[in-house]
């Protein structure tokens, strides 16, 4: 059992990601596994993918020990990577979600309890109070969100 976090993005865009994030980050294609269902919502031609450091998420959101300390937070990774990928010209947005698996990721079913748009600007914050089974859309332009975080 363990967090695992789902990246959705626009499928156009899967080279980008590749390069996007530090090298310690492992990807690995989620985009028919339950939780990248969820993590694409209504956008259903994105990618997903799960982004892991060793065999959980739970170092990039945040949740890897009792206290955070320089050994067990990478959020600051995360929040980069997302930074690079939202900076090109063809990603208005992209969308993640954090799950904690309790069986298999291939088919687990994930129940989405809320989605949430977020401005690029403030996703720190969120990282720090993020919650469990929550989409949060992030875009880089307030004009680009709408309510339920699609185009």
């Amino acid at each position: 059992m363990s967090y695992f976090l789902c990246l959705a993005f626009p499928s156009g865009l899967s080279e980008r990601v590749t390069t996007s994030f530090d090298k310690r980050i492992f990807q690995t294609d989620a985009s028919n596994f339950p939780i990248g269902m969820a993590t694409r919502g209504k956008n259903a031609s994105w990618k997903a993918v799960l982004l892991q450091i060793g065999s959980s998420s739970a170092s990039l959101i945040g949740k890897a020990g009792v206290r955070r300390t320089h050994n067990n937070d990478h959020t600051g990774l995360f929040v980069a990577g997302i930074e690079a990928l939202l900076e090109g010209e063809n990603c208005g947005s992209i969308s993640f979600l954090a799950h904690w698996m309790r069986g298999h990721i291939e088919s687990e079913e994930v129940k989405l309890r809320d989605s949430q748009c977020i401005m690029l600007s403030g996703i720190q914050k969120v990282i720090d109070a993020l919650e469990e089974d929550v989409r949060y859309t992030v875009s880089k332009s307030r004009y680009l969100l709408t309510a339920d975080g699609n185009f």
